[in-house]
């Protein structure tokens, strides 16, 4: 318990510690201090302030002065010493000035030979000299593409490496033994537009290398190495739509819109626009509030409303997430029909453009179905209405009768005469079959009803046998 309850006072020590280091200053756990940062030091009062003309302390320490400021910051050198006027003191600081474009300092600071290597993303193309005259290393970019970690001699191989989004087609080579033999750089080439990699490559391979899509683009294929003599390739990355975005992908996929009530991209959607039920213009950048509001009850929207919210027609009410209309088959007047896939008025009900939901019932004594465009008719005499006033009945309904829906009366069946259209209610044998042989026309007027139909037959035969005839 003593052993944890020591360990806890150093840690809070410690934390108390980094907590209170002044600006410009890190705490040093090594020695249990705060060091002033490189150019600047220390005073007694426990401040850091910068070193003037890019001077720095050698050493840094807990407690220093302007005197500390005697050497310059890496990648400067001094060749004198200017005096300077500070707390009434004259006081002498190295003139520090910046190495030539490209060059950098190993270690010492003074003269320009000091500067004798190549920062990182350069190559060395001759080293600094101190005669006949004092002169820096030579420094050159790497070519397009490639990339160094720096370089301490002549060697062009250096730039070994290639830039992030680029793909290696060839590798470096070191210097041979030859005098003006400097290696060669790798060969990089940019990766196609929107895609890329997350290490720049530091081996000899090809296209397929560039097998990310970068911010902002989504993947439409992978990228395909060769094998088999299959040819390689990049992934290919397309452009996300207006108002989404993408991060770093490494497969198939889309965009994400802004706005959190937009439609999610997908093959058959290929722009942001408010999702089914909503209506609005989608938020414009990321994290902004969203501009897509839900439609009104009764309401609904989709692509073919160009994302408006239009209201339901009459028959019609919206189905759960206000995408579409569905058949109201909520109520007892309306029926769907699948023939046509349409809501209808039931029968005995009427299209009443006025009612709630557009059907009305027939008044007492009138029917209305399909077949009557759903417009209330009385029945005509020899039939009777049906309980539910969706049809007509014949008043006789013996062997032979029927309702015909086209002519909206009461007739005989093919093979039957007569007139069931003046039957009373119960009559029975309004239709009597007709004879076998043909009839004369001198007989009842209804039994022309049969020469007619025995008549229609022959016409269809000789109709049926000429076309054959003409066929063949």
């Amino acid at each position: 318990m003593k052993s944890k309850l020591i360990y806890l006072t150093i840690f809070n020590y410690l934390v108390l510690a980094q907590q209170q280091c002044p600006q410009y200053s890190f705490y040093q756990s090594e020695f249990n201090y705060c060091v002033c940062n490189s150019g600047y030091f220390m005073n007694g009062n426990q401040q850091c302030y910068k070193c003037p003309l890019n001077s720095t302390p050698s050493i840094q320490s807990a407690t220093q002065s302007l005197l500390s400021c005697n050497t310059c910051l890496p990648n400067y050198y001094y060749s004198n010493f200017i005096t300077i006027q500070a707390l009434d003191l004259e006081v002498s600081i190295p003139n520090c000035i910046q190495c030539p474009q490209g060059t950098g300092t190993s270690n010492q600071n003074f003269q320009i030979q000091s500067c004798n290597i190549c920062l990182p993303n350069q190559y060395m193309m001759n080293t600094s000299t101190l005669l006949p005259s004092p002169s820096p290393a030579q420094c050159s970019p790497c070519p397009t593409g490639t990339i160094s970690k720096g370089a301490t001699q002549v060697d062009k191989s250096v730039c070994n490496s290639c830039e992030v989004n680029n793909y290696m087609i060839e590798s470096s080579r070191s210097p041979t033994q030859m005098i003006s033999d400097q290696g060669s750089a790798a060969i990089c080439i940019k990766c196609p537009s929107g895609s890329g990699n997350l290490v720049g490559p530091s081996q000899k391979g090809d296209i397929s290398q560039c097998s990310i899509c970068l911010n902002d683009y989504y993947m439409q294929s992978p990228s395909i190495k060769s094998s088999n003599g299959v040819e390689p390739s990049a992934a290919v990355c397309l452009p996300c739509p207006a108002n989404s975005y993408s991060q770093i992908n490494f497969q198939v996929g889309f965009c994400t819109c802004f706005d959190k009530n937009a439609s999610p991209l997908s093959s058959e959607t290929a722009s942001c626009n408010c999702k089914n039920g909503y209506q609005g213009i989608v938020a414009t950048s990321l994290n902004s509030q969203s501009g897509c509001f839900p439609c009104p009850q009764g309401s609904y929207s989709n692509s073919k409303t160009q994302f408006k919210c239009v209201a339901c027609p009459p028959k019609f009410i919206t189905n759960e997430d206000q995408s579409d209309c569905i058949c109201n088959q909520n109520q007892v007047q309306i029926v769907f029909n699948p023939q046509n896939n349409s809501c209808e008025c039931k029968g005995g009900y009427y299209n009443d453009p006025l009612s709630i939901t557009g059907c009305s019932r027939c008044p007492d004594g009138f029917y209305s179905n399909a077949d009557t465009s759903y417009q209330c008719l009385r029945c005509p005499t020899g039939s009777y209405i049906q309980e539910d006033q969706s049809n007509c009945i014949c008043n006789d309904n013996s062997l032979g009768v029927f309702w015909n829906s086209k002519s909206k009366a009461c007739e005989c069946q093919n093979g039957y005469f007569g007139n069931p259209s003046i039957a009373s209610l119960n009559t029975v044998g309004s239709c009597t079959p007709c004879p076998r042989k043909q009839l004369k026309q001198n007989k009842i007027s209804y039994e022309n009803q049969c020469n007619l139909y025995s008549g229609q037959i022959l016409i269809n035969l000789i109709q049926f046998f000429m076309y054959t005839f003409i066929i063949i």
